[in-house]
């Protein structure tokens, strides 16, 4: 037989192509497209964060954020802080405007001017315009350790208060509240000589028919004061109860007013409770309550509640500062577990923001004779009540639109495959 006849039977010559699925292959583009959508979302929100942090500047290393004034012109002071714990950024927008900025007056002559140091430039643009009154004024001060604390009445048609305190009768040199809001009705200035006189007045915002400015007479502070801060506290922690509770002990002499303790998850206080103790040289970890600003009563604010685990930082306040503790609260599911607070030197500096009614230990935020006041009223710790708040922070465009891009991508991704 020859060759050519002889045939391979069951082979064939030609082979079939796979068919692709459309659907299946647009669906895994979708996915990647998803997953693509996602990390760019995430990815915007770490740069807008990163720039909204950068540009605020965090106090807790104030010395590298604090500028008096910007390039731009603005204040950036840590002196208070924002809620975040950010520098606030003030803007001369206003004339007679009156800001402190590290531990120095600034004074704003007019809306778009330049912040200067010399206050008589809103000694006119401060005083009283607008609305009339007929009502009286008084301005009375309550005398303390190293702290003076004003209260006066409110006037109908007034916007605001500016308070001014001195050494001098003819405010020669003075230390300034700046602008109080017009539901204000007490502010207090503190880290001030002990058996020293002192003058005060008030002068309304806004407001026509009245006096410049509306004088307290000469108010001496005490005499039988500290003449220096406790010894460095101790802390001991338990959890036999089954949460934790805090010990407090402290040694040194006792203001007018006691003492007053503060407890805060942050070493530089941005956010703190505090409680008095009248007499004594121990405190127990109840019935502590968040500062709620300089004058405002906060015995009835928020308690802390003390979490297992978690560092504290704790100072006593006798008219001047203690050092800072740094403790650790034990765990509740060690029973019986007491602790011991690993203590760390830090320094004392507080600071708190000048607002509202009532009379706590109040504190100023405005600036000294010479030197910086610092606020001085007191925060507290407990281990019952509610827990300390978290800032929210809330969604953003990013976020919006990562997640947006993403819902959008699964839809058409499932309509092809179907």
């Amino acid at each position: 037989m020859p060759v050519e006849d002889i045939k391979v039977v069951g082979l064939s010559s030609q082979k079939t192509k796979a068919k692709v699925d459309g659907k299946i292959v647009g669906a895994i583009i979708g996915i990647i497209v998803l997953a693509l959508g996602l990390i760019a979302g995430i990815f915007l929100v770490r740069q807008q964060q990163d720039i909204r942090e950068k540009a605020a500047g965090n106090c807790d290393s104030p010395s590298s954020i604090v500028q008096c004034p910007r390039s731009d012109g603005a204040l950036v002071s840590c002196n208070p802080p924002d809620q975040n714990g950010n520098a606030q950024i003030s803007l001369c927008n206003t004339a007679g405007r009156i800001e402190v900025c590290d531990g120095v007056n600034y004074c704003c002559p007019q809306p778009g001017g330049n912040w200067t140091t010399n206050m008589a430039a809103c000694a006119v643009t401060a005083t009283p315009t607008a609305t009339t009154s007929s009502q009286a004024l008084t301005l009375s001060g309550t005398p303390a350790c190293r702290q003076i604390n004003f209260a006066w009445n409110n006037v109908v048609g007034a916007k605001g208060y500016y308070v001014d305190l001195s050494d001098s009768s003819t405010f020669t040199t003075i230390k300034s509240s700046g602008r109080l809001n017009a539901d204000v009705r007490n502010f207090g200035f503190t880290e001030l000589d002990n058996s020293k006189k002192y003058y005060a007045r008030l002068t309304l915002a806004d407001i026509t028919n009245f006096p410049q400015y509306v004088y307290s007479g000469e108010i001496s502070t005490p005499t039988n004061c500290p003449t220096s801060a406790v010894g460095k506290p101790t802390v001991t922690t338990s959890c036999s109860t089954g949460k934790p509770v805090a010990t407090i002990s402290w040694n040194g002499a006792a203001a007018d007013f006691g003492y007053w303790i503060d407890v805060s998850t942050s070493s530089s206080f941005n956010t703190f409770y505090n409680k008095q103790v009248k007499s004594g040289s121990t405190s127990d970890s109840n019935n502590f309550h968040l500062f709620a600003g300089v004058g405002v009563d906060n015995t009835n604010a928020q308690l802390l509640v003390l979490d297992q685990n978690t560092k504290y930082y704790t100072r006593v306040f006798n008219s001047f500062e203690s050092e800072v503790v740094e403790w650790t609260t034990c765990s509740v599911s060690s029973s019986n577990a007491t602790a011991t607070a690993t203590s760390t030197t830090m320094s004392a500096s507080k600071t708190a923001t000048p607002t509202t009614t009532s009379t706590s230990r109040a504190t100023s935020t405005a600036t000294s004779l010479s030197k910086t006041a610092t606020p001085t009223v007191k925060a507290t710790i407990s281990s019952s009540g509610t827990p300390m708040p978290i800032p929210e922070t809330g969604a953003d465009l990013p976020t919006i639109f990562g997640l947006s891009f993403g819902v959008v991508m699964i839809l058409i991704s499932l309509g092809l495959a179907l």
